[in-house]
């Protein structure tokens, strides 16, 4: 809703000192690493000299044992959902299910597949044993930045990469590396030293001796219904094959002596499958072929299937999904009516409840007149069986009709639809559990919550452009839509969120920017690398907060949520105001600052993330920190004390106790725990050697990609009103057209402060659609396909 906030700080919940913090400038020095002699400058014009090396790498390789595909003409108008015919040459680069990237060759025992868990120098520390070791819980707020901009960047690393564990070779079924209690050594004493550990330092992580599965062994145990005393990680699948020949990448690990073991002239060492397509493509709206996405539609009038649940207008302020009380299940209901491919149906529901959670759903027709009476701001049309968009447009007002659908229909909402079985550890039995088209959208509710508002946005878009061209059908109007939405997540991931990742410097040196529009090159290979998605775009799991909060619209705290109670339960979000009230926390509570510290949310409850994060860069032959900072321009260090260039001297003598060699330590580790400096950019939330893999990244999906949207010389390209229009894009109003939501600060990733006051959403645009008006549409050659 776009309406205004009290004037001045009257009737405002924040006090003054919280809304224009005081900024510490020398949080983010780059100088603060160097002691004595040295300073910024070597390390900052050693990266410049140095890209030449990784830009080498961004030539065009054959995936692994995939051929061309066939497209349905030589360039196709629309983008594909797998990836598939977006380069010319080689039209499979980039799909799905084709092999990660890599900067450098993998770094396996073996030169093939086996972990590495010994070098020359010695035995690699266990995972758990760093993560507990280093990645401790210090609760450091950001001066400067949201719990919003930690979750763009989780949206964004799960648009261009996943990966799946092996299973279970006989049954198919996932393999339990807990299963018979691994660390119950009553039985067996030799159980803990599976993996070569007898440690007690190290007792708490077991590999199998066939390397596929780990145990790890947590202390959270319960403080949460996901509590659990052990987790399982298990390596990823992966392919291997003669056609994906790794002797094309430079030769930089371990030195020569373990080069020369590693060397394997077939090119046969594993790479691991990126199962969504690599392309920033929005996948995680519109799903990752032709058969899931005709799943996701209405069918008609370019819609996605919604569900219009009907929220009450008072706060559940007793409600909290994992709490204890008698009372919970007389208290907390949220009625919906499912409203899907313009038919209604009704979702049955029964009452769940256990000694941790208790919520009930019911089915519309088991609400009283009473329930839905004019408390909840609804009339009878509202539950009629057609709940077309048309009924909520009857009565709307200008304001209402100039700034977006949405804003017509407050009482009910639209939610992305249900899942009909379990997925990706949510419990359709106990819980809400979306169907997107990504999996894993039921991780938790803030994710949940912005993948509902780019869903939102595509109907939105839909329903303004079908009132421009009443001529165009379904097929059209969805692609049209389709391509705003993905321009609109390109722009705002790239113009608003990247900058502050890695600094400006770097990002307008590698012309990141908008400044003009950018060619399309087939040489470039936009493919996602290993040592991004599994080491470097992990920084942001530091940025994690334990606690979301739930504000009201005058940013007055309700309720905190815990992370680790809310896993795999988006169910919060459709109680009540819930979901604006979550949107603006995101949009409000600081995030953590990007550092070695990471709360026991993520490494004790349910999960031990870093550790995670230590074993998937090994599971997947990621080369080591040493390694990636040579080839990112960095000098290559023969001690410890050569990392000072970049760390300081308390980081290094950490690192000491946990390695044996600098060759040894894993990229995230070391990564972790440089000094925030990019290019001399001391604004940078990251160190030289992760922005280096970051920018190198975020500059291949952006040049590799022929239908991104800046392209003038790609298939239908956007006109140059429509790109100007494209380009005013905010999240802002993006939030606002999508939310019942009276104001928004123009910068939701950056903290309210006198630079970034709240504003009346009616002030902050919208996508102006006159450009699409008179707008030709490109010629067809057929509808875009995927597998199936």
């Amino acid at each position: 809703m776009r309406g205004g906030p009290p004037n001045g700080s009257e009737g405002y919940c924040i006090p003054d000192s919280q809304r224009v913090p005081k900024f510490d400038v020398s949080v983010c020095n780059c100088r603060a690493v160097h002691r004595g002699s040295y300073t910024s400058a070597p390390k900052c014009r050693s990266i410049r000299k140095g890209r030449a090396e990784i830009v080498k790498t961004r030539r065009f390789l054959q995936p692994c044992g995939f051929d061309n595909v066939t497209c349905p003409c030589d360039d196709p108008p629309y983008r594909d959902y797998s990836g598939n015919c977006n380069n010319p040459i080689n039209t499979a680069l980039g799909s799905v299910d084709i092999p990660y990237n890599r900067v450098l060759r993998a770094r396996y025992a073996d030169g093939v597949n086996k972990v590495v868990t010994r070098t020359p120098a010695g035995r690699l520390p266990k995972a758990r044993f760093i993560s507990k070791s280093l990645f401790k819980d210090k609760d450091k707020k950001d001066p400067n930045y949201t719990l919003l901009l930690m979750q763009w960047g989780q949206l964004i690393t799960h648009d261009g990469g996943y990966r799946e564990d092996l299973t279970n070779e006989t049954t198919g079924e996932e393999i339990d590396c807990c299963e018979n209690n691994p660390f119950d050594t009553s039985g067996d004493r030799d159980r803990r030293s599976v993996s070569g550990y007898s440690s007690n330092d190290h007792a708490d992580e077991v590999t199998t001796p066939d390397g596929v599965c780990t145990a790890i062994k947590l202390n959270g145990k319960g403080h949460s219904k996901y509590s659990k005393e052990c987790v399982s990680f298990v390596r990823s699948e992966f392919t291997q094959c003669e056609g994906f020949n790794t002797t094309q990448w430079p030769n930089w690990d371990f030195g020569s002596f373990w080069r020369r073991r590693r060397q394997r002239p077939d090119g046969r060492a594993a790479q691991q499958l990126n199962t969504v397509s690599s392309y920033l493509d929005a996948s995680t709206v519109y799903g990752l072929s032709t058969a899931q996405n005709q799943g996701l539609r209405t069918g008609t009038g370019g819609l996605l299937r919604a569900r219009d649940v009907l929220a009450k207008e008072e706060w559940f302020k007793e409600y909290h999904p994992r709490r204890k009380g008698k009372d919970d299940n007389k208290s907390h209901h949220s009625g919906y009516n499912s409203n899907e491919g313009g038919h209604s149906s009704h979702h049955s529901s029964e009452e769940h409840s256990s000694e941790e959670h208790h919520s009930s759903y019911h089915s519309s027709d088991e609400h009283s007149s009473e329930e839905h009476s004019s408390d909840d701001h609804s009339s009878d049309e509202h539950h009629s069986s057609s709940n077309s968009p048309e009924e909520y447009s009857s009565h709307s007002s200008e304001e209402d009709e100039h700034h977006g659908e949405y804003r017509k229909r407050s009482a009910l909402r639209e939610f992305l639809p249900l899942s009909p079985t379990s997925i990706e550890g949510c419990d359709v039995e106990h819980s809400v559990c979306y169907e997107a088209g990504d999996d894993r959208v039921n991780s938790h509710p803030w994710l949940a919550s912005l993948q509902t508002i780019l869903f939102r946005e595509h109907n939105r878009l839909a329903r303004k452009l079908a009132k421009l061209h009443p001529d165009w059908d379904d097929e059209t109007l969805f692609q049209e839509a389709r391509r705003i939405v993905i321009a609109e997540f390109q722009f705002i991931s790239y113009n608003d969120y990247l900058p502050k990742i890695i600094g400006k410097k770097i990002w307008k040196r590698l012309n990141l920017d908008f400044d003009e529009r950018t060619n399309y090159s087939s040489t470039i290979n936009p493919t996602t690398l290993n040592e991004f998605s599994h080491s470097a775009f992990r920084f942001l799991h530091s940025q994690i907060s334990g606690t979301v909060s739930i504000l009201s619209e005058t940013r007055c705290p309700i309720m905190k949520l815990r992370l680790s109670q809310q896993t795999n339960d988006p169910t919060v979000l459709e109680f009540g105001k819930n979901f604006e009230g979550l949107v603006r926390g995101l949009t409000h509570d600081p995030a953590r600052k990007t550092d070695r510290f990471h709360t026991k949310e993520m490494t004790e409850f349910g999960r031990d993330q870093v550790a995670n994060d230590i074993l998937r860069g090994r599971d997947h032959g990621v080369a080591s920190y040493n390694s990636v900072r040579d080839i990112c321009g960095l000098r290559r260090a023969r001690k410890f004390s050569d990392f000072k260039d970049v760390m300081t001297e308390k980081n290094i003598r950490l690192l000491k106790k946990l390695y044996r060699s600098p060759n040894d330590v894993d990229l995230y580790v070391g990564g972790t725990l440089e000094e925030h400096c990019v290019d001399g950019d001391e604004s940078a939330l990251v160190g030289p050697t992760l922005g280096c893999i970051i920018a190198e990244q975020f500059f291949r999906w952006r040049r590799g990609d022929r239908y991104f949207f800046d392209r003038p010389d790609g298939p239908a390209p956007f006109t140059d009103d429509q790109y100007n229009a494209l380009t005013k894009v905010t999240l802002a109003g993006i939030l606002c057209d999508n939310l019942d939501e009276k104001f928004m600060q123009p910068d939701p990733f950056t903290r309210v402060s006198k630079q970034n006051e709240l504003k009346k959403c009616k002030d902050i645009p919208s996508l102006d659609l006159e450009p699409w008006r008179t707008y030709t549409l490109p010629q067809a050659c057929s509808p875009p396909v995927g597998p199936n």
